[in-house]
């Protein structure tokens, strides 16, 4: 299975927000206008993963130095899934994230 992982840029504010309404696990901690109000103290690596040109998960994300976290200037992070997104893919897209440089 092939899926196509980018690193958030600004101008993918509003296809991140609209993904977060039909997520099935994520809370207004992830919009980004919240996310961003930590800008200043956290180097942003969030991650737009996509199958077939669809955006099925989101990854909030910070790095420091040679490490990635899920996010630290939130409560909680992890992956945020498509509420139609099933186990193998959820699975594979773990999988693409660890390869992803």
């Amino acid at each position: 299975m092939f899926f196509l992982i980018k690193k958030y840029t600004s101008s993918q504010k509003a296809s991140w927000d609209t993904f977060l309404k039909q997520s099935k696990n994520a809370t207004f901690l992830f919009q980004r206008g919240f996310m961003e109000y930590h800008q200043d103290r956290f180097h942003d690596y969030s991650l737009m993963i996509y199958k077939d040109e669809k955006l099925i998960a989101l990854l909030p994300a910070n790095k420091v130095e040679d490490s990635i976290f899920s996010h630290q200037g939130l409560s909680y992070g992890g992956l945020l899934l498509s509420s139609d997104l099933k186990f193998r893919d959820t699975l594979n897209v773990f999988k693409s994230i660890l390869e992803f440089q």
